[in-house]
């Protein structure tokens, strides 16, 4: 984390990781309506990373957050932090790889990248701004909008073995998916033994 003068390039070596899906927080505002009413919290870190990837991948409520206190077995508190905005995306996407086993029940679990391409994908806007940002990411998450994709299998079994390119280009040219494209390589086994020299 070194972060600059203007508050950019805050997120710390473990939120940065490529693989992993790294949560900003934002003001509640009873529920996402519109982009005008997402309002970043301060405390919430920003992106990019040190190579120019966007973090966080995605926001969501984080402040002023209802939970139980240790007071007593009756208490509440309110409290706010990125560890309360990322929990409720954690659990949504949870559900989502729950509701793909029960639409498609002989189909292997979601790959880990396919269920972070399904919430950045489906996220709605959180600035009048096209395109991502480093402070929203790809935006306000918004989980009930990715199960409708769980009903196209033809899209989920592209993402799930990471076969046809040209498949996810014609699903963002009907708007599915209009963030980008999330590409799942399969993994290579490796092999150990002498470099070839030519």
């Amino acid at each position: 984390m070194n972060g600059d003068a203007g508050g950019y390039d805050t997120i710390s070596d473990l939120g940065c990781s490529k693989n992993i899906l790294t949560i900003g927080a934002v003001y509640p505002n009873g529920g996402f309506t519109s982009p005008t009413n997402v309002i970043w919290a301060g405390f919430s870190s920003c992106g990019p990373t040190d190579d120019g990837r966007i973090k966080p991948d995605v926001v969501a409520a984080g402040v002023a957050i209802i939970t139980t206190d240790s007071a007593n077995d009756y208490a509440y508190q309110s409290i706010s932090g990125t560890s309360f905005a990322a929990p409720s995306v954690a659990g949504s996407a949870n559900l989502l790889g729950q509701y793909y086993r029960q639409l498609h029940t002989n189909s292997a679990d979601l790959l880990s990248s396919t269920i972070k391409g399904l919430v950045i994908h489906t996220a709605d806007a959180a600035t009048t701004n096209a395109g991502p940002s480093y402070r929203f990411g790809w935006h306000h998450a918004v989980l009930p909008a990715a199960n409708g994709s769980m009903k196209q299998p033809e899209i989920i079994s592209t993402w799930v073995r990471g076969a046809s390119l040209a498949l996810m280009l014609a699903a963002m040219q009907n708007a599915i998916y209009p963030q980008g494209i999330i590409y799942v390589v399969p993994q290579q086994p490796i092999t150990y033994g002498p470099v070839p020299l030519s």
